[in-house]
């Protein structure tokens, strides 16, 4: 069931699949303060990557809440 407590945000527009995401809906208080990523880089073994889709609080942007992370298989774009 859909939470009903989900805030609508815009992200930088991204391509999954076939689909253009350009907002998600994330279950927290609005104040306009998030941004919201998607980075594919090695995080820990050198020669395997990782695609974390994550958001910063620009008023605390050191720390960064994970939003999915896991391991890109050979053949993943």
């Amino acid at each position: 069931m859909r939470p009903a407590d989900l805030v609508l945000r815009s992200i930088r527009p991204t391509t999954i699949n076939s689909y253009l995401i350009e907002k998600v809906e994330i279950g927290f208080e609005a104040d306009g303060h998030w941004e919201y990523f998607i980075v594919d880089k090695p995080f820990f073994e050198k020669k395997k990557k990782y695609r974390m889709v994550f958001c910063v609080d620009r008023n605390r942007p050191s720390i960064t809440g994970i939003i999915t992370f896991f391991q890109i298989k050979r053949g993943d774009k």
